[in-house]
């Protein structure tokens, strides 16, 4: 399955994918969404997250139960409720080129051991309470304030950078609901001269 170039705002997910195999999400905007961005879950394989940007969702995007091989891979992630990305009892999870900035409790939240790879990312705080990651399982709770504590004492990210993250201009929402509000008629008029043409 593949979901490229949509906007979806208001939902529980703004796109879940649950028991699925190679799914792509390509370019879709994701925002304002209850429980995540996107959201990988129940045993999820090989699923692709690419070049979307995702704020002011609890978390931007998540992988979750028992998920493998999930890439994220040049998104922009924040000002989301809790974190950028969210890793939850997975593995073989890779991270490359995303933007990371200003995620309420975290940029970068692992939880339940979930094993990755992470490198060449861009971190970014917004203030003094947030961390750029945060560890935790049963046993232990963790988090890393600075990208060069969290390189020390996990030993990922180490070709990665703080600061600088740019991130692009929020959607106008009220511009959206109209748009969408009018979207049947423009795609009614659209089909029906497509229809006139080929009659011709």
């Amino acid at each position: 399955g593949v979901a490229i170039n949509n906007t979806v705002y208001g939902s529980r997910q703004g796109i879940r994918a649950l028991s699925s195999v190679n799914i792509s999400l390509y370019g879709n905007t994701l925002f304002r969404n209850e429980n995540s961005g996107a959201y990988f879950v129940q045993q999820s394989t090989n699923a692709q997250f690419i070049n979307n940007v995702t704020y002011e969702n609890v978390k931007g995007v998540r992988w979750g139960s028992q998920s493998v091989n999930g890439l994220a891979l040049g998104n922009i992630l924040f000002d989301n409720l809790e974190a950028g990305i969210s890793l939850e009892d997975v593995t073989g999870a890779v991270l490359r080129d995303n933007k990371l900035s200003n995620n309420k409790e975290t940029q970068l939240k692992v939880l339940l051991d979930a094993e990755y790879d992470s490198d060449n990312n861009c971190f970014q705080n917004g203030n003094s309470e947030q961390s750029v990651s945060h560890f935790s399982n049963v046993a232990f709770y963790d988090r890393q304030k600075t990208l060069p504590e969290y390189q020390k004492v996990k030993g990922r990210d180490l070709h990665s950078r703080e600061g600088g993250c740019q991130i692009p201009q929020k959607i106008d929402v009220n511009k959206l609901h109209s748009e969408s509000m009018t979207y049947a008629d423009r795609a009614r008029k659209m089909i029906s001269a497509s229809t006139e043409r080929r009659l011709r």
